[in-house]
């Protein structure tokens, strides 16, 4: 049996100037989002903590809501409703028109009960 002794480095860094603030070394099936409050914890209350989507997770939003920071995190990808399908962020949806339009430029009318929880962009 082999064993994975590959680490990771991760780093907190000012986005404006690039400036490296805080880092860690920790094991490589150590989640990012498992070793970001250790980077945050000498950062102030309203610090904005930006993070791709492996920094969703309900555990770290929770902390960074605890230590009063801002959370600007990526949303994960877009869920598709239908296996094979397309999420709905590929449509163009028009309320008003009561029309969906998909990227084939098929189009089709919506059913007012489909059309209960959209949100025109």
């Amino acid at each position: 049996m082999a064993t994975d002794t590959r680490g990771k480095a991760p780093t907190a860094g000012d986005p404006g100037t690039g400036v490296v603030t805080a880092g860690d070394l920790t094991a490589g099936d150590v989640g990012d989002a498992q070793a970001a409050p250790n980077l945050l914890e000498r950062e102030p209350a309203g610090t904005e903590v930006l993070g791709d989507s492996a920094y969703g997770a309900g555990a770290f939003r929770e902390h960074l809501a605890t230590c009063e920071h801002l959370a600007v995190i990526k949303p994960g990808p877009p869920h598709r409703a239908i296996d094979g399908g397309l999420p709905i962020d590929d449509l163009a949806i028009d309320l008003t028109a009561r029309m969906v339009t998909c990227p084939t430029s098929f189009t089709d009318t919506c059913k007012a009960a489909a059309t209960a929880g959209i949100r025109q962009q």
